[in-house]
Formats: structure tokens, sequence, C-alpha cells
């Protein structure tokens, strides 16, 4: 499985994520940067996270996201 560390700035990947509800999905995220020491800042949804460069992601989408900003895909 790949992980945080595998990607690029800018790049966007699927991370496991929960809804409002508690729901889990899929979501996209975006690599913003890396912060260093293995610490990296994605956002997804408009929200901001640290998370660490051995942490695991997917690349299977989720028919429940929706994507109206056009922020994740052209």
């Amino acid at each position: 499985m790949a992980k945080v560390s595998d990607f690029k700035v800018n790049d966007v990947f699927y991370m496991e994520g929960l809804t409002h509800e508690g729901n889990e999905v899929n979501l996209p995220v975006k690599l913003i940067a890396y912060l260093g020491n293995n610490r990296y800042q994605i956002e997804t949804d408009g929200l901001g996270m640290l998370v660490y460069g051995d942490d695991e992601v997917t690349g299977k989408a989720d028919s429940k996201f929706n994507d109206p900003t056009g922020l994740y895909f052209q």
C-alpha cells in the first residue's frame, strides 16, 4: 500500500476519513507541504491536517464524495 511520503507536493490521493455522521469514506487529499522530520501537511475539503509520511493511503475513490469546487479533480 502507498504511503504519504511516496507523493509530491500538489499530488492528490485518497485517505480514509469520516463523514459528519461518522461513516467511513475514502476522501481525496491534496499534499500541501513537507514540513521536515517525516511530517506532511495535507488538505481535504478545506481542512488542513498534519500527518506522518508512513501513514497509509489508498488509490480507491469513493462514489459518495462530491467535488463541487473542482479543487481536486479538473
